[in-house]
């Protein structure tokens, strides 16, 4: 089921405007400061850095799932472990969508696997991906999260919309692999400033793309449920 207003291409166009709507630009900012400053500490920055910046996309997916087209506000300490808690789900759920590839490495006992191969078990693994992050976000359990026949599901009941959906996403990522190629040959050597440009556009991107996936599940609500 489609917006009444304007078709579903035009709304996952709009994601692009979304880490800018409400609060969003405040969030964006706030979060790039803390998860780059995060990221400096030592052994396990990058560790938290990680999790905190996926507990507050896993927020947009749920918010964006329930109709919302403006970031929510970052939570508290003690609502980011819960959030973190269910950013863990997720991760789960997500790396499912690669067990082929992983189960093929390990029948062929070592052995380098085809161009062929590789190209069509990451393209298993990354076509499964948004149905998966879907079902992590939704899920409250870390069972839950290993449950394929949902995010399967999901996939045959729109298959028009997350094929419209992948290919969205497929343009996002374009995008922040062509930014981070810009911030690699500008600014990447300036101390702080490097990490800290590349965290925002990184950000910026997984926003948007995270926002198509809530939108995705919204926008379809009645096929879903």
């Amino acid at each position: 089921m489609g917006s009444l207003t304007q078709p579903y291409w035009r709304q996952l166009a709009s994601s692009f405007a979304y880490p800018f709507r409400g609060s969003g630009t405040y969030a964006l900012i706030a979060l790039t400061i803390g998860v780059t400053l995060i990221g400096y500490l030592p052994l396990v920055g990058g560790i938290v850095a990680t999790l905190v910046a996926g507990s507050y996309l896993l927020l947009v997916i749920q918010t964006s799932a329930n109709g919302s087209n403006e970031p929510p506000l970052a939570q508290g300490p003690d609502e980011i472990m819960d959030f973190v808690h269910s950013a863990l789900r997720l991760a789960i759920g997500a790396a499912v969508g690669f067990l082929p590839l992983l189960a093929l490495s390990y029948w062929r006992g070592g052995d380098v696997m085809t161009p062929v191969e590789w190209i069509v078990g990451v393209g298993l693994g990354i076509a499964y991906l948004p149905a998966a992050m879907l079902v992590g976000a939704e899920s409250g359990t870390f069972l839950g999260a290993l449950n394929v026949g949902g995010a399967l599901s999901i996939i045959m009941r729109i298959p028009v919309g997350y094929l419209f959906t992948l290919v969205f996403l497929a343009l996002v990522a374009a995008c922040d692999f062509a930014s981070s190629l810009f911030v690699d040959a500008t600014v990447a050597g300036i101390p702080f400033v490097g990490a800290l440009v590349g965290t925002a556009a990184a950000f910026y991107f997984a926003l948007v793309g995270s926002h198509a996936i809530g939108l995705m599940a919204h926008e379809h609500r009645a096929e879903l449920d």
